[in-house]
């Protein structure tokens, strides 16, 4: 559950309306979802991540263990840079997604709600005779997502380090204040700025970027925002021992260096980005009309019925899915879902 779910209870004078993602609680809404969404798109809003995991990871071979094993360069993370990296089976397929970021002597992996303990097992299983020491720390430290064209200039007036020349590229990290984290999502713009801070601290901070006049926002309008966006996201976009990193956009987000040396699942995705053999790509679908019945793991088809794919996240009349590409294209991006007609595009940051 959100690690501000007792501020919330004790500050709120309505009761909160909870969304469920992926087995923990987050506010689903402050009073007007609307509302939010447009504070989102026109202005600064907050967004309660609290309830997502973070493993750490600490010991004299902590960068070295990881190199092996992820997507990214490691060696490019310190107290300055973040990234963004993707761990992979063998094969090649998506098991986890993280952000590394440094805070003294660990590295934290800032990663989705749930498979946490599942992660720290399967890293265990590397450890052999490193000297690596792994802890779950979601329920010791949580995140705070501030977003929107305003938000760099919002945090400026709270932070005065975000005023650093180099605070716009994306993966710039700095220490906000005493043991709270901040940085530029190093994924994509859209993704906006995050804050990691001590489970004591958070209704504080909390409180004061309320005061600054950033808008609370919900589940349900994050969730909109980032589909309207097609931002990609670990366990939707990046199915679980099926997908291929490449076809959600792990390059285009900043999550692969083909230049860094062996990892596991290496050979799949250097082979199927060099040789041009992606199947299947990220689409962001829209329906003429907001249709309930849509979900993920509904079917898209052309007219003629044949299956490209499947939805993998869905908010009201618009969607993402991963689909056959080259029929998508040959069909002009007409499409349907529960059997009704909609369009599919490429992202607006799509490099395909």
């Amino acid at each position: 559950m959100s690690l501000l779910a007792p501020y919330f209870d004790a500050q709120l004078q309505a009761p909160i309306d909870w969304a469920d993602d992926r087995g923990q609680q987050t506010p689903a809404c402050f009073g007007a979802a609307e509302q939010e969404y447009q504070a989102l798109v026109h202005g600064v809003g907050i967004v309660d991540l609290t309830h997502g995991g973070v493993v750490s990871l600490s010991g004299p071979d902590r960068f070295s263990f990881l190199s092996g094993l992820i997507t990214n360069q490691i060696n490019r993370v310190d107290e300055h840079r973040s990234i963004y990296a993707a761990l992979l089976t063998p094969q090649g397929r998506y098991l986890w997604d993280f952000t590394v970021v440094q805070q003294q002597d660990q590295l934290l992996l800032c990663t989705e709600p749930d498979r946490v303990e599942d992660l720290c097992q399967h890293l265990q299983h590397y450890v052999l005779r490193s000297k690596v020491k792994l802890a779950n720390m979601s329920d010791q430290v949580g995140m705070i997502a501030v977003v929107g064209p305003q938000a760099a200039a919002f945090l400026a007036t709270l932070f005065p380090v975000v005023a650093s020349s180099d605070s716009a590229e994306l993966g710039w990290t700095g220490l906000a204040m005493d043991g709270v984290l901040l940085w530029h999502d190093p994924r994509h713009t859209d993704f906006g700025w995050r804050l990691l801070v001590p489970a004591g601290q958070l209704p504080l901070l909390w409180d004061s970027l309320l005061n600054l006049k950033a808008r609370a926002v919900g589940w349900l309008a994050w969730e909109r925002y980032r589909i309207d966006r097609a931002l990609p996201r670990g366990g939707s976009e990046l199915i679980v021992d099926t997908s291929l990193p490449l076809e959600s956009g792990l390059l285009e987000m900043q999550g692969v260096d083909f230049t860094k040396g062996c990892y596991v699942g290496q050979e799949t995705t250097s082979r199927s980005h060099h040789r041009a053999t992606l199947k299947k790509r990220l689409y962001h679908i829209e329906l003429v009309h907001e249709d309930p019945s849509v979900e993920p793991g509904s079917v898209v088809a052309l007219d003629n019925g044949r299956e490209v794919g499947v939805v993998t996240s869905w908010s009201g009349s618009v969607g993402l899915a991963i689909l056959r590409s080259q029929e998508v294209q040959e069909a002009a991006g007409v499409v349907q879902v529960a059997a009704t007609r909609a369009t599919a595009r490429k992202p607006a940051w799509a490099g395909w």
